[in-house]
């Protein structure tokens, strides 16, 4: 069948890589690099569109039961190879959005033959890709970004992949897109550290892939006695590599999404207009892929009247509470004059009628800071300032007040 054949021997090929690349049978680390996962999706996106899927399901599966079935003959390179056809069918059902066949996929191997593939670090990163697709995980995302921050931190080969770091960055873009009340938090202003955070990745990613269209030729499969047909297969499948090891569209629009995010709309429509435009570029540009980065432009203007609707309830918050702790602390001040006065028409004593007034000063001073909180609680404004002024003038009234009362015997 049209393909299938050269498919088998290109697998073959890229695993024999390794050996040549690393001098180590035992290297795993390999199948973390770009150049392996875009030779993955370029495998999956030409199965799709030939239709091959149940095929290579077919020899995924032959190639297991030889496995199983020969544990003397066990070699690396052929875990390899079905270890590569495992990502590849995976890779398959989530570019097809077969989210519910992915997982299904995914659980079913894990649990027939995942002990196999635990030494491979990526198989960390597939999990995740998993979870994210899967409508368990639908509100669970920052559980997924601290994943991938631990995954990161525990395999240095994951931690400068460039895959990994946009999927990380993607994350935090969907995150903060599902919860905007989160991404401005006033409190520690953890929402806009994150979405910085991803920025800057995302800027090194887009950098380091520029630097990459001054490279003319990528090798990807050393030199070998292939046949005219495998040859012209292996050129077709490098050349759409190639374009993913360059600038990546996708980095434009998940940037774009963040710029959003940090109320750069301008700048956020210009960077996925440009993630547009590359796909345009690209030798057989995806109407879907298209469609969904405009949707993502369009989306901006929905976070853009958020923003809005949100600066203007906390102008109008703010000027509310304001104006509700003027009218307490006039109110305080009235009493405290009021009170006063009284004092001043009923004792005769001088020093009396001065530790009196302190006494109610004191008084007034915790009225004061009760109404402050109170105030504060009711409108939901309590911040950690105003809680330590509020708590200052309570100590100091009660402190005045005591004070006063034990002077004048009262206490």
């Amino acid at each position: 069948m049209k393909y299938l054949v050269n498919i088998k021997q290109y697998i073959k090929s890229i695993c024999e890589l390794k050996k040549e690349t690393t001098n180590n049978d035992d290297d795993k680390d390999f199948f973390s690099s770009r150049q392996y996962e875009c030779q993955v999706t370029e495998l999956s996106k030409l199965i799709a569109s030939n239709n091959l899927i149940n095929q290579i399901k077919n020899i995924y599966q032959s190639e297991k039961d030889a496995y199983i079935k020969n544990p003397k003959q066990r070699q690396g390179e052929q875990l390899d190879i079905i270890f590569t056809y495992f990502w590849i069918v995976f890779t398959y059902y989530r570019r097809q959005n077969n989210f519910s066949e992915m997982e299904t996929f995914y659980l079913q191997e894990v649990e027939q033959f995942g002990f196999e593939f635990n030494n491979y670090p990526i198989k960390k990163h597939i999990d995740l890709l998993n979870k994210a697709n899967s409508p368990k995980f639908y509100d669970k995302y920052d559980r997924l970004i601290k994943q991938s921050e631990r995954m990161r931190k525990e395999h240095p080969s994951l931690s400068t992949q460039p895959g990994i770091i946009h999927h990380y960055c993607e994350m935090i873009a969907i995150y903060y897109e599902r919860h905007l009340d989160l991404k401005d938090e006033k409190e520690d202003n953890v929402g806009q550290k994150q979405i910085k955070d991803a920025l800057n990745k995302i800027n090194d990613l887009i950098k380091e892939a520029e630097k990459n269209n001054s490279i003319d030729n990528i090798k990807l499969l050393k030199d070998k006695e292939y046949d005219e047909e495998q040859k012209i297969f292996n050129d077709k499948i490098n050349e759409a590599v190639k374009y993913n090891l360059k600038v990546y569209d996708k980095y434009y629009v998940t940037r774009g999404r963040l710029l959003a995010l940090s109320h750069e709309y301008a700048l956020a429509l210009e960077s996925i207009n440009k993630g547009i435009q590359k796909v345009y570029e690209s030798s057989s540009p995806n109407k879907s892929t298209i469609d969904s980065y405009k949707l993502i432009a369009n989306n901006i203007s929905l976070i853009q009247a958020f923003d809005t609707s949100n600066s203007n309830y906390e102008t109008l918050k703010s000027i509310k509470t304001d104006n509700f702790k003027v009218i307490s602390i006039m109110t305080a001040l009235l009493g405290f004059l009021l009170g006063s006065i009284e004092i001043f028409a009923r004792v005769d004593e001088p020093i009396r009628i001065v530790l009196y007034i302190c006494a109610y000063l004191g008084l007034i001073l915790i009225l004061l800071g009760i109404c402050l909180v109170g105030v504060s609680l009711v409108l939901d404004d309590l911040k950690k300032k105003q809680k330590i002024y509020s708590i200052i003038i309570l100590c100091i009234g009660a402190l005045i007040l005591t004070a006063s009362l034990i002077t004048a015997g009262i206490i």
